[in-house]
């Protein structure tokens, strides 16, 4: 796949925007009251409409329901994370 300039500023962006998101929610996942982790989530719906498969997101999306104690949407999400992992692993083999 061939990089132009702009492709490689655009997809650097939406790797920074992603990354914010994800920070922003794992604050909140840490003040440790449900109100703040329901906010989380909202950090990381943004973070999948810039990217829908992004491991980080699936990972902190799986702490934050678990910490509301939605285990089984917690483990969905930890599994997409390992998912995720593994078919970037190997599209770059």
């Amino acid at each position: 796949m061939l990089l132009t300039k702009k492709s490689l500023l655009l997809s650097t962006t939406s790797n920074s925007l992603i990354l914010h998101q994800v920070c922003v929610a794992a604050a909140l996942n840490d003040l440790n009251t449900d109100l703040h982790r329901k906010e989380a989530l909202i950090y990381i719906e943004n973070a999948f409409n810039i990217k829908n498969d992004y491991a980080g997101a699936y990972f902190m999306k799986g702490s934050v329901l678990r910490g509301l104690k939605q285990f089984n949407l917690a483990a969905k999400s930890f599994q997409n994370t390992i998912n995720d992992m593994k078919r970037t692993t190997v599209k770059e083999m």
